[in-house]
């Protein structure tokens, strides 16, 4: 259970960086700005999932 803390807040630190760096390259009109940005939002969006369902699983078990 708390690899899988660990693996969603990595994941999504990865995908914050990744989107920053994206959006960077886009101001500057590199190549690669798309693939970043849409793999780092990626990112972000599967870590909160992960830590979606890391708080549901704890609220269900603290409660029963």
């Amino acid at each position: 259970m708390k690899s899988l803390v660990i693996t969603a807040i990595i994941l999504t630190a990865a995908g914050i960086i990744s989107t920053l760096v994206g959006a960077l390259f886009k101001l500057e009109h590199l190549p690669g700005a798309a693939m970043m940005l849409g793999l780092g939002m990626l990112g972000e969006v599967v870590g909160v999932i992960l830590l979606a369902i890391y708080f549901i699983r704890r609220a269900k078990k603290y409660h029963q």
